[in-house]
């Protein structure tokens, strides 16, 4: 027969708890019982879902964006127009909305 180990009720619990955050439950015992540290058994939740549509898209600009900064030519010509436009602020957000369009336009199913 299988061993039955009961997990006394939690007395209390401070902050805040989502469904991602790690629990730790402390088991007493023989050996653990009288020690001042209570060591912990951590839980991890596992991931309920296969990354979405958006996640992969995200990635594959990510990956876009990053391989254009490191070439020079395309860095380049992505600073001189940047600094002709003045829609987006930063470098950063006109190179993956560049990077963003040129991925639409090569998965239109998406």
């Amino acid at each position: 027969m299988a061993k039955v180990e009961f997990i006394r009720p939690v007395e209390a619990v401070h902050g805040k708890l989502a469904k991602s955050d790690v629990i730790g439950f402390a088991r007493m015992s023989k050996e653990n019982a009288n020690e001042e540290r209570v060591k912990f058994t951590r839980s991890y939740p596992k991931r309920a879902y296969e990354p979405s549509a958006w996640n992969t898209k995200f990635g594959a600009i990510q990956t876009m964006t990053k391989t254009r900064r490191l070439n020079e030519t395309q860095n380049a010509a992505d600073i001189a127009a940047f600094k002709a436009q003045s829609q987006w602020k930063t470098l950063k957000q006109y190179r993956y909305r560049k990077c963003e369009a040129e991925y639409d336009l090569a998965h239109p199913e998406d």
